[in-house]
């Protein structure tokens, strides 16, 4: 006699979210090691803030939420943490009274900077093995799910 199935009879091991989530914690766990070795301390969520000030300084804090699917909470703690270590600084939106606007200050470029001279060792590690091709379809399938999940 057939056992029925359940939805819970599979291994997590096989659910593509569970490897994405694992593949997530260590290169978080990479990321860490690498900012201890650098003597830098800084969590991946800081180094994200920084990143995208580097490219779009002087955004919003909503702006940064929006960009990084964060909340408003979280997004406030962050660079509450980076005003306090002296790599970025709020001031008041000149427009919208309401509004803060984000700065990278010169030592969060300098830190930038330093972390960006061990990326191409540390990609040329993590990325072994990998084409051009198989980021081409990584991208792609990522960016699809974030569409679906967004419908």
């Amino acid at each position: 006699m057939a056992t029925k199935k359940h939805a819970i009879d599979f291994d997590v091991d096989d659910v593509y979210a569970y490897v994405i989530l694992r593949t997530h914690r260590l290169l978080r766990w990479h990321f860490q090691r690498r900012m201890k070795v650098m003597g830098i301390d800084m969590t991946q969520e800081q180094f994200v803030m920084l990143n995208k000030l580097y490219h779009r300084d002087g955004c919003s804090q909503g702006e940064l939420v929006n960009e990084t699917f964060n909340d408003r909470a979280n997004i406030s703690r962050i660079v509450a943490g980076l005003e306090r270590k002296g790599w970025i600084k709020r001031e008041p939106d000149p427009v919208d009274g309401r509004g803060v606007r984000v700065y990278l200050m010169p030592l969060g470029r300098q830190l930038l900077s330093k972390i960006g001279a061990g990326v191409p060792a540390s990609r040329n590690k993590v990325y072994a093995g990998l084409t051009d091709e198989d980021f081409t379809n990584l991208s792609r399938i990522c960016r699809t799910i974030e569409q679906n999940v967004l419908k």
